[in-house]
């Protein structure tokens, strides 16, 4: 492990959709339907990427950010295994949204309007961190839905710092 290591835990909800995107996010690792699941965050820092790590009651995805380079550049590329995003970072008043703008499959360049999209966006409520994370394809709908807060994993409360300002 190299770089700077950040812990966030608290609690989330999370929505599936139908039966064939309840296997897309089974094969992506994406969480279980549920309300009040134990969430923790951890992001690795490497020198050209982040690795940030989500786990939901137990069930664990990871996913690599980095900057975009070439078609992708100002873009923020995630890539979860052989699928990579190339995603806008926009401030939309008191939120930080996440919009697709490109994407590709191994490499291979897919059209934009073939790609998963929904209203996902992060923003501070009552100095807690909160996410609000959708998924969903054009032509199936929902993929996953999961929304909570997070805070600082603290070992003690002198260590606690905070998330939001």
């Amino acid at each position: 492990m190299s770089g700077k290591l950040s812990n966030l835990t608290r609690l989330a909800s999370v929505e599936r959709g139908k039966m064939d995107d309840i296997l897309a996010a089974k094969m992506l690792g994406f969480p279980d339907a549920g309300h009040n699941i134990a969430v923790d965050f951890t992001a690795i820092s490497h020198p050209d990427m982040q690795v940030w790590k989500r786990t939901f009651g137990g069930r664990s995805f990871a996913s690599k950010l980095s900057l975009g380079k070439g078609r992708s550049d100002k873009l923020l590329r995630e890539r979860f295994g052989p699928l990579s995003f190339g995603l806008a970072i926009v401030i939309d008043e008191d939120r930080l949204r996440f919009i697709v703008r490109s994407w590709n499959f191994l490499g291979i360049l897919l059209p934009l309007s073939w790609a998963p999209g929904g209203d996902s966006y992060e923003f501070c409520e009552d100095g807690k961190f909160c996410f609000n994370v959708e998924i969903r394809h054009p032509l199936t709908g929902t993929i996953v839905k999961y929304r909570g807060w997070l805070e600082p994993k603290i070992e003690s409360v002198k260590d606690k710092q905070a998330v939001c300002v």
